[in-house]
Parts: structure tokens; sequence; C-alpha cells
């Protein structure tokens, strides 16, 4: 099993996902959070190290992401049957209609309108699906009628929601035992405190400056006290249409670690932004 929150961001996500209008930047932070511990390490088209409701929550966010990114093509090319069986399984389960249409329709475009039996036989198919011309073939065309489907968002619930529901009512598979959080639990390693000193502050913002295209202000970089503080700001000024909510956040989270040279884990929205390893 791989490792798990610390329990208390398990009230944490009851708290949001009861709520009238929940937080949606919250519900990236725990979805993000999660997500972390589970790509770690990862092989293609292997989810061996994975509980079964575990399973069930990565492979949702697998098909989403790669689907928002390059449609059902890319979806099948990067992750592959069995991945595609475990998402199309949660989708049935969770009664995502709509998805598990598209996803049927998405395989039904294949030869024989059915899945292959391994990576390699599902990845050479797709690979030589092009016309005499070099253009997209008909799979990848018909894949292109079903990528607009899903990117109107005329879905049956955002997969997010799903998915965290999923993860509340499977919460042991996702969340260590109550006491486990602390030193000597298998949490140990996600803190909630970076170190980091003024020059790594300053190259921190830098690079944020220049992976948005944006010029935080001094006074607002000066009241940076936790990773939160960052996104928020670069959600006030970074262009929306080139960078939705959770992409920004994930930049953001993506960059902390690399510059400050902390284990990408570490990094949520309440990571607090402190003085250290020898700071003056």
């Amino acid at each position: 099993m791989k490792s798990r929150l610390p329990r208390k961001r398990l009230a944490e996500l009851e708290t949001l996902l009861d709520a009238a209008e929940p937080d949606t930047s919250e519900l990236i932070d725990i979805d993000c959070a999660l997500i972390e511990r589970f790509n770690e390490g990862r092989v293609a088209d292997d989810l061996s190290n994975l509980t079964p409701a575990q399973r069930g929550f990565y492979v949702s966010w697998l098909l989403e992401g790669e689907v928002n990114n390059g449609g059902f093509n890319q979806f099948l090319l990067n992750q592959g049957p069995v991945v595609a069986r475990e998402a199309m399984a949660f989708c049935q389960a969770r009664g995502l209609g709509t998805i598990v249409d598209l996803l049927q329709r998405a395989i039904a475009a294949l030869p024989g309108g059915a899945l292959p039996d391994t990576y390699d036989e599902l990845e050479a198919i797709l690979a030589n699906d092009v016309d005499e011309d070099g253009e997209p073939g008909p799979i990848d065309r018909a894949h292109g009628e079903l990528d607009d489907v899903f990117f109107d968002g005329n879905l049956d619930e955002p997969l997010m929601l799903q998915r965290l529901r999923w993860v509340r009512e499977h919460a042991d598979d996702f969340f260590a035992p109550e006491g486990a959080d602390d030193a000597g639990g298998e949490d140990a390693g996600l803190l909630a405190e970076i170190e980091a000193d003024a020059l790594d502050l300053v190259e921190l913002v830098t690079a944020i400056e220049e992976a948005f295209g944006i010029l935080i202000p001094d006074e607002a970089a000066e009241q940076f006290a936790a990773v939160g503080d960052i996104i928020d700001q670069v959600a006030a000024q970074a262009d929306p249409a080139a960078w939705p909510a959770d992409t920004i956040e994930q930049r953001v989270r993506g960059l902390t670690a690399e510059i400050l040279g902390v284990d990408a884990a570490r990094v949520d929205r309440s990571s607090r932004l402190v003085e250290g390893l020898g700071a003056d």
C-alpha cells in the first residue's frame, strides 16, 4: 500500500465535501497531495502496488488529466488497457453514465471494437493510426469527436468531486490511522513547514514570475508566509485562459519543491515558508 495522508486531512476533506459550496482550491490541494503519493515510482500500465480503492481514485485522475491534456487518444496511448479498464469500472461504479458512454465509444473505435490485451499492442495500434498522407487516422478522428464532448464539461459531475467522495468512503486506504501522523508514523516525512532563507525565496519568486509571465509586486512577495499565498497571488495575476486554477497550483508546488530542494510530497497550500538551513 502506498503511504497515506495524515488523518487530520480526512477531517478537512469531510468539511469541504459537506459544504454547500466547496472550496475548489482546497479540494485540489488534497487531490494533489494524494496523487503525488501514487505517482511516485509508478510504471506505466502497472497498478499492482495500489489497493482496489486507491486504484479507483488514481485511474480517475489519470483519465481526467490525460483527456483534458490531449484527448482520449492520449489517455489510451499513455496509460494502456489496464488503466482504461480500471477507469471504466470506476466510472460505472460511480454511476457516471456520460463518461462511461464516452469511454465505450473510444474503445469501440479500436480494431475489433475492444481493447487489446497488452500495452504494447495498444501502443502499436494508435501509433500506426495515420492516413496515407500522414494525417490522423480514423481512430484519432473518432476520438476527437468524443474529446469535444468531454471538453464541453457537460458531464454527470466533476470527476474530482467523485473521486474525493470515493476517498472519503474508503478513508483507511488514503489516510493514516489516528496517532500515525506523529514522528515515527508512516507520514512523518510530510512536514508542515518548508525551511527557506531569504535568497531561496527571491529565487522562487523569480522562477514563478518567469513561469507565469507575471511580475509580483514586492509588497505582495513580502507577505508570502505559506505556499497558498503564492498560489493565490499567481491566480490573481495570471491569465485564467492560459492558467486554470488546478494547473497554477500544481506548477507553483512543483517550482517550490524544485527551488527549495524539498520532496514534492512535503509541499501543499498550507506548507509554511520558514527560515532555516542557515537563514539570515
